[in-house]
Parts: structure tokens; C-alpha cells; sequence
């Protein structure tokens, strides 16, 4: 028992139609013929019945001429006989060319219905790109108008911060000068030996009186010791000493000045022997009393002029003055911009 080719079901010897090309089997239901004509065939015209395929051409479906096998069998027909099959022939390639029609129509219209509904898909979702697209560009403007926004208020804040900046540096450099000035009575005196019962006043009298400048008690207005930068340190506290005036002050400095040029000798510039200060010699120093913020610029200038090998370095009225040699002019370190320029 044979299968289909058609439908791949077997097939029973009384539905059978072999093709007298390619000798494939078919139902003779799968070829559109009825089974009661099928029961009229005689023999001989199923032996000649060929399929669809083998009738076909590629150009398209060509009904071939009977061949001498079939107007042999049509021969046996009666006149009645031969009108059925041409009726029911008629009948099936009316009802062959329906289904045709129907299967290309419902093939085309199920291709076209679905291309549709991928198009409206697609343009379902270009809108939404486009929606996407204009929310974006409006999140972009608003993004560009907030950063030009921000861009122009930090120009501002620089522009503020640069102002602000130079203004506490201006108010900076006032309170410095308010300070020093607060100091222009004052001397500074290092090195002086402390002791425990010690009176300052004597010594600072005892010291003008050395370098023979005239100084009374009612022209030294306060007289102490104050802490060391370095509490480390092994030197003693320096003594600040407030004078009734600027002039005094310069007086007793241009003395102490005169009197250490006038020693060629370094152990015989003043010192704690000539004071009258019992126990090892020491160097006494009498200087102006400086602002802390001078103070700490006079030392990066003592280090600068030791680098730079530097001649004199020197303080009148609170400004801290360098020299390179005899013959160079004489610069005021007004801080340390100085400094590095001179580098």
C-alpha cells in the first residue's frame, strides 16, 4: 500500500490514481475527482490519468491534447456518459479556480494585513521616537539656557571672588600696618639673661646709660617679657619695651647702633658684661618690635639673603629692607611676591 503524495496518507486500491508520468499515487479525493466518478473510469483511463505537476510548464498550467490512449478509452463512452464528464470536469476546474482564487486572495490579503500591522507598528513607533525625540530636545534648550545661566553666574562669582579677594588682601596688608604701628614705641631687646627677681626697668635704663642715651623712668611707658615663638628654645624671653614715643625709640636704637660700630671687636659689642649682668657673656640684641606677620617675613628674608648671598638686610619703621651690595639699590619686602620676583 502506497502513501499519498498529496496528503502522505496511505492509500486504499479503490481511491487509487497513479500518474502515467511520474508515477507518483494520489487519492483520487486529493485530485479533486468524486468518487463516483472515479467508479466510471474504465482501465484504460486510469492508466493514462496524469497529475497536475506533469501537465504544468513553468510559464504556467497547459492542458495537454488527449493522448491516443484517452480517445480510445472517450471512444468507449456513450454520447450521455461522455457529456457527464465533461460537465463534471467543467465543475471542477470551476471549483479548482475558486479555491485558487480564494487561497490567493485570503494569501494576499493575510500578507497585506500583516504588513499593515507592522506598518502601523512602526509608525506607532516613530511617534513615540518622535515624542522621545522633542522631549529631548526640550530637556537639551532647557539644559543649554541652565548652563549658560550657570556659566554666566560663576563669571560673576569669579569676577566677586577676585574683587573679594583683593579686598581682604587690602584689609590684610591695613591690619598688618594698624599692628606694626601699634609697636612704634616699642623695642625689642633678645638674649637679655632672665632671672626670677629681675627688674627690667633697671636693665633697660642700665642699657640706654651703656650706650649714653639719656632715658628716665617717666619715658618707658611698660616694660615685659613676652613667650617664645619656639617654646624649645634655650634663649631667654625677649623683652619688649614701650616708650613714650617713636623719637625716643629711634634715639635709643641709633645708640645701641653707634655703639656696636664703634667695637671692632665682636666680644666687645654689647652684651650682658656690660650690663652689669653677672655669669657668662652674652650677646644682647635691640631691635624694633615687629608684627608677628613682619616677624615671619623678616625670617624668609634672614633665609633668602643667607641663599641668595645677599649684603644687608635691615629694619626702619617696620619695613623689612634687603641689599644686595653697596652699589644695588635698597628693596622693601613687602611680603613674599618680593621675594620670589627677586629670585
Amino acid at each position: 500500500m502506497s502513501k499519498c503524495a498529496e496528503c502522505s496518507l496511505l492509500i486504499s486500491v479503490t481511491e487509487k490514481l497513479n500518474c502515467h508520468d511520474c508515477s507518483k499515487s494520489y487519492h483520487c479525493t486529493c485530485t479533486g475527482m468524486e468518487k463516483d466518478d472515479y467508479k466510471k473510469l474504465s482501465a484504460r483511463a486510469k492508466k493514462a490519468w496524469k497529475c497536475e505537476d506533469c501537465v504544468s510548464t513553468v510559464e504556467g498550467v497547459k492542458t495537454p491534447e488527449p493522448s491516443k490512449e484517452l480517445d480510445s478509452a472517450l471512444i468507449g463512452l456513450s454520447s450521455t456518459q461522455t457529456a457527464a464528464l465533461e460537465n463534471r470536469l467543467s465543475r471542477m476546474e470551476s471549483s479548482m479556480l475558486s479555491k485558487i482564487t480564494d487561497l490567493f486572495e485570503t494569501t494576499v490579503l493575510r500578507t497585506i494585513r500583516s504588513d499593515l500591522d507592522n506598518l502601523r507598528k512602526d509608525m506607532e513607533s516613530l511617534l513615540e521616537l518622535k515624542a522621545s525625540v522633542e522631549l529631548m530636545s526640550e530637556i537639551h534648550d532647557d539644559t543649554i539656557k541652565e548652563l549658560k545661566s550657570l556659566r554666566k553666574e560663576a563669571h560673576d562669582l569669579r569676577t566677586n571672588n577676585i574683587k573679594l579677594q583683593k579686598d581682604l588682601n587690602d584689609l590684610h596688608h591695613r591690619i598688618d600696618q594698624m599692628d606694626q604701628h601699634a609697636r612704634a614705641n616699642n623695642l625689642e631687646i633678645q638674649c637679655l639673661p632672665e632671672f626670677s627677681n629681675e627688674n627690667l626697668v633697671t636693665s633697660v635704663k642700665q642699657l640706654a646709660s651703656v650706650v649714653c642715651c639719656s632715658l628716665d623712668d617717666k619715658e618707658i611707658m611698660s616694660c615685659s617679657r613676652v613667650a617664645k615663638a619656639n617654646p624649645s628654645s634655650s634663649r631667654p624671653r625677649s623683652v619688649v619695651v614701650k616708650l613714650c614715643s617713636p623719637r625716643k625709640r629711634d634715639e635709643l636704637l641709633a645708640a645701641c647702633l653707634k655703639y656696636n660700630k664703634a667695637k671692632s671687636l665682636e666680644d666687645d659689642k654689647l652684651n650682658s658684661a656690660t650690663l652689669g649682668i653677672c655669669g657668662g657673656k652674652q650677646r644682647i640684641y635691640v631691635a624694633e618690635h615687629l608684627s608677628p606677620k613682619n616677624r615671619e617675613l623678616q625670617a624668609k628674608a634672614r633665609q633668602f639673603k643667607k641663599d641668595k648671598n645677599y649684603s644687608f638686610l635691615w629694619v626702619r619703621n617696620g619695613r623689612i629692607l634687603l641689599r644686595k651690595d653697596d652699589k644695588s639699590p635698597a628693596v622693601w619686602v613687602k611680603n613674599m611676591e618680593v621675594l620670589k620676583n627677586l629670585e
